[in-house]
């Protein structure tokens, strides 16, 4: 795999995954930073053509409802009322431990009930080896992975890093994220229960740097806080992984547009016989 001027390259060519679609994408570039991946016959481009164009701009061809950072689409509302109304704001444990146990990448995770995890922990793998690929860890780097949810990829790259510093805004999350490294045995990563964004500023304003950011946002994509707090941070390396095409296009075009280049795009079949996939993307400051 190679990367020429203007241009992303996507993986192998290939949609990773068990009984996976074969992907027959191209990849474009488009004003020196785009990336147009057709998803393999699911019937929809995954990031679409980018325009580096400037502050604020969308990409081309970005779909009504979502072309600012932040911006929701009426699905993801949904989806979100859905899922709110479905947890509630209270659990009773009636029987058992009040959470689950799973093993990924050879580390266990305890998972309770408003934590997010992937429900495909075999194609779970295939994703976090591909992002750890993308950031290519050498021991000596400061890591943030923002949105960090039970701590999954950070503990996953705190084995290749220097110190890994950890960002969730979900405070059963972050308790899980903490019991979890003591589970493992995990010493070089931290655990902030903040705004990822706000802790980003934070950092900048205050003269700290980190080298590799792993960024995996919900359905709604980052909003313009984050992306600006992340550019004012400037780590070298960006490790975007996405559950959603069109926000993920958004995101990365504002990127795109401030100073980053999109080097690198992978879908993976999280989902088989689905249109649904989650993607990887490595973008690298020009």
């Amino acid at each position: 795999m190679g990367a020429g001027d203007g241009h992303a390259v996507v993986g192998e060519g290939d949609l990773l995954g068990a009984g996976a679609l074969e992907a027959r994408g191209h990849v474009a570039g488009v004003q020196g930073a785009a990336a147009a991946v057709d998803d393999g016959g699911v019937g929809r481009k995954i990031v679409g053509e980018i325009a580096a164009g400037g502050e604020g701009e969308p990409g081309v061809g970005a779909t009504d409802g979502a072309d600012e950072p932040g911006q929701l689409h009426r699905a993801d509302v949904l989806a979100g009322t859905v899922v709110g109304a479905a947890l509630g704001d209270k659990q009773q444990v009636l029987y058992g431990k009040g959470y689950i146990e799973d093993i990924l990448c050879g580390k266990r995770f305890r998972i309770s009930p408003k934590s997010f995890y992937q429900v495909n922990p075999v194609q779970t793998e295939v994703l976090y080896r591909k992002a750890m690929e993308y950031a290519e860890l050498t021991g000596k780097e400061r890591v943030i992975d923002a949105y960090s949810g039970i701590g999954t990829i950070g503990m996953v790259a705190s084995g290749k890093a220097k110190e890994v510093i950890s960002v969730e805004l979900n405070g059963d999350a972050v308790r899980d994220a903490i019991a979890n490294a003591k589970m493992n045995k995990i010493k070089n990563i931290r655990f902030y229960k903040a705004d990822a964004g706000e802790f980003m500023v934070k950092m900048a304003t205050a003269g700290q740097k980190a080298d590799v950011v792993f960024m995996d946002p919900p359905r709604a994509g980052s909003d313009r806080k984050f992306l600006d707090s992340l550019l004012r941070l400037k780590p070298g390396k960006v490790v975007y992984i996405s559950c959603n095409p069109e926000t993920l296009k958004r995101d990365l075009g504002y990127l795109a547009g401030n100073g980053y280049r999109v080097k690198k795009i992978q879908p993976v079949d999280m989902f088989p016989m689905t249109e649904e996939m989650e993607t990887v993307c490595l973008l690298t400051r020009k």
